[in-house]
């Protein structure tokens, strides 16, 4: 089905953020510490079962919100850094697509 090979993940690169159930009995929650590390992922703890969105819904609603400010502080730094040529592409992310335009007058 999916043939597209990926050849760079876009965690290694690209902030993360997790919201983890302590209470999980679906996937322990000791393996998604391990693997929210080697992303460098940021983890909100939240207490609860496996399906945190649902009994925990404005805790989930917070990881969102912080993370959709982090990425847009994110995009404004790098647009901020690039001091050569004008900016115009789209940079896709979980949360929706954002244009970056850039004035270099």
């Amino acid at each position: 089905m999916y043939v597209t090979p990926i050849t760079h993940a876009a965690w290694r690169d690209k902030p993360t953020f997790a919201a983890l159930a302590t209470d999980d009995k679906s996937i322990d929650p000791g393996i998604q510490h391990a693997m929210y590390k080697r992303s460098n992922t940021k983890v909100t703890e939240v207490k609860g079962s496996h399906v945190i969105f649902m009994s925990q819904p404005d805790a989930v609603a917070k990881v969102i919100v912080e993370a959709a400010n982090n990425i847009k502080l994110t995009i404004l730094q790098w647009a901020t850094d690039k001091k050569s040529a004008c900016v115009k592409s789209n940079a896709d992310f979980a949360f929706g697509s954002f244009l970056i335009l850039r004035n270099c007058g």
